[in-house]
C-alpha cells in the first residue's frame, strides 16, 4: 500500500545523469583498386531480333510427306492382352464397408468472425454370416468460431447389431 502524499516531508534531491562518452570513429577500411577483366572473352555473336522479311514472305510450310491423322484401334482385346487383375486384399474387402462422410457449413453473419460447423461420421459395417451384421462407428460434431479459445468438440460413438429376417 502506497503512504498518502504528506507535504510535511523533504524533497529529495535528484542528481542529473552522467554524460555518455561520444563512441569512436570506426577506421575506414583501405580503398581498393578496382579489378580489371582478365582476359577479354569472346562472346558469341549477337542474333538479329527479328527473322529477315524474306523468311516471312516465304510460303509457311511445304505439304506433309506423313498423315495427319491417328488411327486409334477401339477394338476388345483378347484375354491375353488384358493385364492381370491384381488380388484383393484386406483393405479392398473392407473399403465396401466402410463409410465416411464430412460436412461443413458456415454459421453467424459473413465475415472475418464468421464461424464454421463440422461434422465428420465415420462407420464400418461387419457381416457375421448372411442375416447378422455388426455396425460400429463415431460422429464427431466441431464447432469453430475466431475468438474462441478452444473449438467446441463432441464424440458420440455409435455401436449396433442388425439382424435380417
Amino acid at each position: 500500500m502506497i503512504p498518502p502524499f504528506d507535504p510535511s516531508l523533504p524533497t529529495l534531491a535528484l542528481e542529473p545523469p552522467a554524460p555518455v562518452p561520444p563512441r569512436p570513429i570506426a577506421a575506414k577500411p583501405p580503398e581498393r583498386s578496382p579489378r580489371r577483366a582478365e582476359s577479354p572473352t569472346a562472346t558469341a555473336a549477337a542474333e538479329p531480333a527479328h527473322p529477315p522479311l524474306d523468311a516471312l514472305l516465304r510460303a509457311p510450310h511445304l505439304p506433309r510427306t506423313e498423315p495427319s491423322t491417328v488411327d486409334l484401334d477401339l477394338s476388345p482385346t483378347s484375354a491375353e492382352a488384358r493385364p492381370a487383375p491384381k488380388p484383393p486384399g484386406a483393405l479392398d474387402q473392407l473399403g465396401r464397408r466402410i463409410r465416411l462422410e464430412q460436412r461443413k457449413d458456415a454459421i453467424g453473419p459473413a465475415g472475418p468472425r464468421q464461424g464454421t460447423l463440422y461434422e465428420t461420421e465415420a462407420g464400418l459395417r461387419i457381416p457375421v454370416d448372411q442375416s447378422i451384421s455388426l455396425e460400429g462407428g463415431v460422429r464427431v460434431n466441431s464447432r469453430d468460431e475466431p475468438g474462441a479459445k478452444q473449438p467446441d468438440r463432441r464424440s458420440t460413438p455409435r455401436v449396433g447389431v442388425e439382424v435380417r429376417f
